[in-house]
């Protein structure tokens, strides 16, 4: 599929994604085997996940009143998956199984397409499967957005008129408020963490039931809709020009479910923007995907994010978990004669250079025209240590262009992922970054955290925001001998490109841009890494890494850092033309950028 402009592209999309599975369906079509990796939950959940997560994107169509002719096997594996006398029962589910994370969409299904689905089934085979639901929703979640696992399979048991236990309902939409921060914004459960689970997860789900029960529960369906309208000012500015969202937090590997939520605001007929604004969002990014080399020689989706790579997986990624990514399709329960589909695709709106987002302890950056978006950031962090926490929430900037690296080893800096990062090693070779901060605060266009990569090491970094220039100072005080290496944001490496090394700075280009970092207090050394293949979260190739290096011993010392990088040369050397420049009185440090005087009180 080389584009989407309508209904149809999408749903040929729909239909290549699932040719490829239907070879893989178990004698009684209940599971889906699509490989041999292997979550923490093992192959038989897996094969439920396999089976569930297509359903997304099979069900949304049935909403519409379209049949995928891939149904019919599906609407057989829930008959035999729900039978307690078929050897492929589905059987009971646990406290916390990941199980309860796949019944969802079994939930939406009823929501959305209830009396079509149901008609598939005669009176015995449906009492199994509503009341499989019915008794196993009940068990207890992680305290997080599972509990929206709840609420969407008792409402749809609600909306078929099956009986569902209320009290599991009403606990659960408790707690979902509990996380809710103000401004647009959750918490994925009580935690420090912002990233995609707001989107595609507690907002995507509150959508969903707000239009479900409008009538039932219209003060709550309003809240939900006010919350994700205002969510929907900040979200926009994850996206670039083309649809290309920021990579950034875990669960990387759903992809294009980084959409979802523009999604459900279509289906939710909300305007935070116009239809053609929100369906050039969403067609752009499905645009941007399909032609990135996320498939298997088989056809399949793969775990990994830009390619198939399963080492920056999470414990939880089994081979049919990328499925989630059909969330996004949520538009196919819409009609082709339907405002959106009618509606004209319009470019994304002029926005803002530099956007605070405080929730999110994020400060947004695009450059003219949104050809290239980037974070700074401070202070998230995702207390239950999924894979690569580090990497995925502490640097100190994202880019939606240029990725980021995750480590394959502690020991020796060409393999520890210190793009965007200040590295630290007791001049032993091997290095640690920032993970947890003991201190925020965001003031303007600046991001200030205290750190301790060890308990005798405090570090104080202010992060500026200078468009497509960011500034980093970091005032360190130590009571170890270290070795300190930062660095800027990975380029494909390429012996055809130049670089740049001066005393005081260093520019890398590669094949994907250039990257730049200056040292703006000339007191370390500049350097430039390559890290191993395969690292990066966008590109497979080697990525070369600008940055700057010191020794010191204990006592106090003030590192200043510029950073710019950007897709296109000639964009680069203009901004180049603006390189800031510091000066420091007392305790004060003066940053000058353009005719900008910037002041920080270092404290």
């Amino acid at each position: 599929m080389s584009t989407i402009e309508n209904r149809s592209d999408l749903v040929k999309l729909t239909e290549e994604f699932l040719k490829p599975i239907m070879s893989k369906f178990s004698e009684g079509n209940a599971y889906l085997n699509f490989g041999v990796t292997e979550a923490h939950y093992g192959k038989k959940v897996a094969g439920f996940e396999a089976f569930s997560r297509p359903l997304w994107a099979v069900f949304f169509s049935l909403a519409s009143g379209e049949e995928l002719k891939e149904l019919g096997y599906f609407i057989e594996g829930i008959k035999n998956g729900t039978n307690p006398n078929h050897k492929e029962y589905w059987g009971e589910v646990k406290d916390y199984s990941q199980k309860l994370v796949e019944m969802a969409v079994y939930g939406v299904g009823l929501i959305m397409a209830g009396d079509k689905l149901l008609a598939y089934f005669n009176e015995k085979e449906k009492a199994n499967f509503l009341n499989w639901l019915s008794v196993e929703i009940q068990r207890e979640v992680p305290d997080n957005n599972w509990h929206f696992f709840r609420i969407l399979v008792s409402i749809g048991l609600k909306k078929v008129g099956w009986n569902f236990n209320k009290k599991v309902l009403e606990d659960s939409l408790e707690r979902v408020e509990e996380f809710y921060i103000g401004d647009g914004w959750y918490s994925d459960g009580l935690t420090n963490q912002r990233d995609y689970y707001i989107s595609f997860a507690m907002h995507f789900y509150g959508l969903i039931y707000a239009k479900a029960m409008k009538n039932e529960d219209s003060d709550r369906s309003k809240i939900f809709k006010r919350r994700a309208y205002i969510f929907a000012k900040d979200f926009i500015y994850w996206f670039d020009k083309e649809g290309k969202a920021l990579p950034f937090g875990r669960s990387l590997t759903y992809r294009f479910a980084q959409c979802a939520f523009w999604s459900a605001m279509v289906n939710a007929d909300l305007r935070p923007y116009s239809l053609g604004v929100m369906k050039g969002i969403i067609l752009r990014h499905l645009r941007w995907w399909i032609k990135q080399p996320i498939l298997s020689d088989d056809g399949l989706l793969t775990i990994g994010y830009g390619y198939g790579n399963i080492s920056m997986a999470e414990e939880y990624n089994a081979p049919g978990s990328p499925y989630w990514a059909f969330k996004s399709f949520l538009i196919l329960a819409l009609k082709e004669d339907s405002e959106f589909w009618q509606a004209k695709e319009e470019p994304l709106p002029r926005i803002e250079e530099i956007h605070v987002i405080k929730p999110a302890f994020m400060i947004l950056n695009h450059d003219e025209g949104s050809k290239h978006v980037f974070c700074i950031t401070s202070g998230q962090y995702a207390d239950f240590e999924p894979n690569h926490t580090q990497e995925k929430y502490t640097k100190f900037a994202y880019s939606n262009h240029f990725g980021f690296n995750i480590s394959k080893d502690n020991y020796g800096i060409e393999k520890f992922a210190f793009d965007s990062c200040l590295a630290f090693s007791e001049r032993d070779n091997y290095y640690r970054t920032r993970r947890r901060c003991d201190k925020i605060k965001i003031e303007g266009n600046t991001i200030f955290s205290e750190w301790h990569p060890w308990e005798n090491v405090r570090v104080q970094t202010w992060l500026v925001a200078l468009g497509q220039w960011h500034i980093r100072v970091h005032k360190i005080n130590t009571k170890r001998k270290l070795d300190i290496i930062e660095g800027g944001f990975p380029v494909i490496a390429s012996e055809l490109r130049d670089i740049c090394i001066e005393k005081e700075y260093f520019i890398c280009k590669g094949e994907n841009g250039v990257s730049a970092i200056v040292d703006l207090l000339n007191n370390r050394e500049v350097l430039c890494k390559y890290t191993p293949p395969n690292s990066n979260v966008m590109y497979p190739s080697r990525m070369r890494i600008p940055g700057l290096y010191a020794s010191v011993d204990e006592g106090e010392r003030l590192f200043a850092t510029a950073v710019l990088a950007h897709p296109d040369e000639n964009t680069f050397d203009e901004l180049w033309k603006f390189k800031p420049s510091m000066t420091i009185l007392n305790s004060n440090i003066e940053i000058t950028y353009k005719d900008e005087i910037i002041k920080l009180l270092l404290t």
